[in-house]
């Protein structure tokens, strides 16, 4: 069953591929892919018909079957003041993908924004059954289930938190004979989410970051224990981060040249040029002293940590030192999953 979702054309498309990293990690029935499409609108708030004729438009542009799912993510709020919604005609869902810190504080966005996209689809599919009233699968007083209405919608927060499906939508699920691989897929993201919420609290106050991991020969770097988020780098951030790594007592800037073969050899890995000269030009630009690329590079590093984690947990996996020292990556090496 393939969910196609829908970010905003023209914008910075990182978080819409974090939230589908996520929905992909746990695998199922549902197959999650990417597109995009202009969402443009006189106000903040727009009416569900608007937000359901983007979807089907985008259905003509891509001659997208009944049988897929469209979920378009949308900043934009909606006219009921709803976290998502279905259309009754079509398999069409959107998710309100802004406003999350209001409820949660400091969040990582996609972790409400990936469990609205399962359980707004889990529940689609238990109202085209037909065979148990919809009404039975709404909670108006929370009970910690992924059917809490959350008429007060900081009611969210305990949703989330329990993750759960309580006894009685257990029941109701199975009169609906739904594919019991689907409700585990559900199941699956959204502990994966509650986890990686549960570990974030609680690394803030531990002072304990997450594990790294870096993945395939192109050595793409994942927090493994913030629902396996990949903090996106160039080839050549990646090469100069790999090199930190791999350098715990730390290099000064002023002595990378001397490093040069080490870090040619990782970002020609990285970078899949194919041409020596390619790779040459640019690592001179790099080494350049007055050229400013390297500090614009691990300025750069910085600031993708810091989207991703948030400033106070950034500080363990940035490159950092004061000037005229070496420069080290703070994170304890035991923590670091190399790739295979």
């Amino acid at each position: 069953m393939k969910v196609n979702l829908l970010g905003p054309e023209g914008v910075s498309s990182d978080g819409v591929e974090n939230v589908l990293q996520l929905l992909n990690s746990s695998k199922g029935p549902m197959q999650f892919e990417l597109g995009f499409l202009e969402q443009s609108f006189p106000g903040k708030s727009v009416d569900w018909e608007t937000l359901f004729n983007l979807c089907n438009e985008y259905r003509r542009q891509m001659n997208i079957g009944i049988d897929e799912h469209v979920v378009l993510l949308t900043e934009f709020g909606n006219d009921k003041n709803w976290f998502a919604g279905s259309d009754t005609d079509a398999r069409n869902h959107f998710v309100h993908t802004a406003e999350w810190d209001f409820y949660f504080g400091e969040i990582d966005d996609r972790f409400p924004v990936a469990y609205e996209v399962a359980i707004t689809i889990l529940h689609k599919l238990v109202s085209e059954k037909g065979t148990v009233d919809t009404e039975n699968l709404v909670h108006i007083e929370p009970r910690g289930c992924v059917s809490d209405f959350c008429q007060n919608k900081k009611d969210i927060k305990l949703k989330m938190r329990t993750a759960d499906i309580c006894p009685s939508c257990i029941e109701h699920l199975k009169e609906t004979g739904i594919s019991r691989p689907l409700v585990q897929q559900v199941l699956q993201i959204i502990d994966a989410i509650r986890d990686s919420m549960t570990f974030r609290n609680r690394s803030s106050f531990f002072n304990t970051p997450s594990r790294l991991a870096l993945k395939g020969n192109m050595c793409k770097v994942h927090l493994t224990d913030l629902g396996d988020l990949e903090v996106r780098l160039t080839p050549r951030q990646r090469a100069l981060y790999v090199f930190f790594l791999n350098h715990p007592e730390g290099v000064p800037l002023s002595h990378l040249p001397d490093h040069r073969e080490e870090i040619e050899r990782l970002y020609g890995r990285f970078a899949n040029l194919g041409e020596n000269e390619a790779i040459e030009t640019a690592l001179n630009n790099l080494f350049e002293p007055f050229s400013g690329t390297l500090s614009t590079e691990l300025s750069r590093i910085r600031a993708a940590f810091r989207s991703s984690v948030g400033e106070e947990m950034a500080k363990h996996y940035v490159v950092d030192g004061a000037s005229g020292n070496p420069k080290f990556i703070l994170l304890n090496r035991d923590l670091v999953i190399p790739s295979n």
